[in-house]
């Protein structure tokens, strides 16, 4: 024990040397090293620390990064904050030394911790942006994880939707959502110091845009009850602002309108705060974009539901809407806007207005594309379950029976013959031109498993999985969607050309082998169709075989054969057998024997040529052509 004690003394002892006269670095790990073996005996290596944070830049910033994790795992406690000394109990009468002493220690720890966030507000104002994102995830996780000074860290936070820099900015809403997921109870005290920050003087337009994007996308539950009408007050406080400048950005009053939304059905008030805003909210959905007036009209049905009166007003500018030539382009938009018009037909208790809406979208569907016009006729039919009556408007006029798309002419057909559409999927996803192109690579949908809650929310795709091409031609004509009867078609004529480009590649083949073997062997290429049936017996085949090996063959040069079954016959003798010809009967036959063995190689290459894979065939094949200067066709 008394060499460990020894041991640790002289550990320490270079430490702290290493405290006084080492490098920066070294200087700031040795500090580190001796404050979280002893916090209460070495308070003056924290308090030097805390002196370099306020030196230069790039000592400062490294000097901030190392006491991060030593305020959150040794020096700030996690259930309460920090005190000041004199507002301890100091004339307890159980109060001892050692007690005092631990007094003084936290009052000189809440002092450093001030310190440190001044100098972390300082360099907040950097001009680098990783410097910026930096300190606030240093910042973040102060906030998150330890309780002390968290009003000057949250205020810290939510100042710096306010940065010039927009891709800083934007991603103060995701921190501030990932303080919520840690911290729910802290939704009313985030709401507050954001309306704070939004009242202040010459806020910019951007700085407003992304505060009231945070707001709309709170989750609201129906036990709050105070959260609801807090943020009612503060998107009327910015519609006011608004309208006091000329020209309004359709982004802030679309985000404004889309929080309305949100917070209205759990708000207490019932659509009071809006009674003076109708007109507004009308003028909007009149005179803004297609997406506000969606929003606009969505709060005004609201309102206007609470109060169980649903205007003429409203159903007028509710029809208007579908005047509009260009309002489904987007599919999330659309999907906003049927689902509003199927609640707003729902209620509707006039038959003649619901018939003259469903008149209007079958219009639509003649010159929309077919997801669109599919999405319109499911809604009829889904509102014809209530009001069997609407089916008559269809039936009047069946034009969208002879549609080209098979989809759309399939649902009109149902509806037709009085039946409901059987569809579980999504009719705005499943019909684009996009989830078409997807089927030509095989790609399936992604899985939503979600259950939907409104009639045009997102479903889980059915019958828009894609089929394996295999099991699409396994299945009967009859039994094929009729969205995947163009795929089935397809699959079909491509297997038919796949053989025909069989045959034809295999009638090349039998070519080239021709004009190899004419070349090679001086004469024309003779099938087998083209010997006769009696040309040779069973016994002439056998031996025809055994002379006619590549052996024999290179053996006996002066026999030659040809392609044919047994057609072989003896060549006249290649020299002569006086004396004075030996010489050239040699070298001739020398010759003979060359040529012969060059053909049998060339017949081995051509051989492998016919073995090898396809895709290095012609290759091949072409290099073997212009060695033996032979035409390919």
């Amino acid at each position: 024990m008394a060499d460990l004690g020894e041991k640790n003394s002289s550990d320490l002892n270079w430490m702290s040397t290493v405290a006084a006269s080492g490098t920066f670095h070294d200087k700031l790990a040795a500090k580190i090293v001796l404050m979280q073996e002893s916090m209460i005996h070495n308070l003056d290596s924290l308090l030097s620390v805390i002196l370099l944070t306020q030196k230069k830049k790039r000592e400062s910033l490294k000097a901030l990064d190392c006491l991060k994790s030593l305020w959150i795992t040794d020096l700030l406690p996690e259930n309460r904050k920090l005190k000041f000394f004199y507002e301890q109990n100091l004339y307890d009468a159980a109060s001892s030394d050692a007690h005092l002493l631990l007094i003084y220690f936290e009052d000189q720890v809440k002092v450093a911790y001030s310190t440190y966030l001044q100098a972390l507000e300082k360099h907040l104002s950097d001009s680098q942006y990783s410097i910026k994102n930096n300190l606030i995830q240093i910042l973040l996780e102060l906030l998150i994880e330890r309780p002390e000074q968290e009003k000057v860290l949250l205020s810290l936070l939510v100042n710096k939707m306010g940065d010039p820099d927009r891709q800083l900015a934007s991603k103060i809403s995701h921190y501030l959502n990932r303080l919520l997921q840690r911290h729910p109870r802290m939704k009313l005290v985030i709401v507050n110091e954001v309306e704070q920050f939004l009242r202040r003087p010459n806020m910019t337009l951007q700085a407003q845009y992304y505060s009231v994007c945070f707001l709309n996308q709170i989750l609201l539950h129906r036990n709050d009850t105070v959260l609801p009408n807090k943020l009612l007050d503060i998107y009327f406080f910015m519609f006011t602002l608004l309208s006091k400048e000329a020209a309004v950005d359709h982004k802030i009053l679309n985000a404004l309108l889309v929080g309305v939304n949100r917070a209205l059905p759990f708000s207490s008030a019932e659509g009071e705060p809006l009674k003076d805003n109708i007109d507004t909210l009308f003028r909007l959905a009149h005179t803004t974009t297609f997406v506000t007036s969606i929003q606009a009209l969505a709060i005004l049905f609201q309102v206007m539901l609470a109060q169980s009166a649903l205007s003429d007003r409203f159903y007028r500018c509710l029809y208007q809407k579908l005047l509009d030539c260009f309002m489904l382009s987007d599919l999330r938009n659309s999907a906003s806007f049927y689902n509003l018009l199927y609640k707003s037909l729902y209620l509707d208790s006039r038959a003649e207005r619901v018939h003259a809406f469903v008149k209007r979208l079958l219009q639509l569907c003649l010159v929309q594309r077919p997801h669109q016009a599919c999405a319109i006729l499911f809604l009829i039919s889904t509102l014809a379950q209530v009001k069997p009556a609407v089916l008559r408007v269809l039936q009047r006029d069946p034009q969208l029976a002879d549609h080209y798309h098979p989809s759309v002419r399939s649902f009109a057909e149902q509806l037709l013959k009085g039946k409901p559409i059987q569809y579980r999927g999504d009719p705005l996803a499943d019909f684009t031109l996009l989830r078409f192109l997807d089927k030509f690579v095989h790609k399936n949908p992604k899985q939503n498993v979600k259950a939907p809650s409104t009639v045009f929310q997102k479903r889980t795709p059915a019958a828009g999985v894609l089929l394996d091409p295999k099991e699409l031609l396994n299945m009967r004509e009859t039994d094929v969607a009729a969205d995947d009867m163009f795929m089935y078609n397809f699959f079909k004529d491509k297997g038919k050309t796949k053989k025909i480009s069989k045959k034809k590649k295999k009638e090349k083949v039998l070519d080239v082998e021709e004009n190899l073997y004419s070349e090679l062997c001086g004469e024309p290429f003779e099938s087998d169709e083209d010997i006769t049936d009696g040309a040779c017996s069973d016994a002439s085949l056998e031996e025809f075989g055994r002379r006619n090996s590549k052996d024999s063959f290179k053996a006996k040069p002066e026999r030659y054969y040809c392609s044919s079954s047994c057609a072989y016959q003896h060549q006249p003798p290649l020299f002569s057998t006086t004396v004075a010809d030996s010489t050239r009967a040699v070298e001739m036959k020398k010759e003979s024997r060359s040529s012969i063995d060059s053909a049998f190689a060339a017949l081995d290459d051509y051989e492998h040529l016919i073995g090898a894979s396809s895709s290095r065939k012609k290759k091949e094949l072409d290099k073997f052509a212009k060695t033996n200067k032979v035409e390919t066709r």
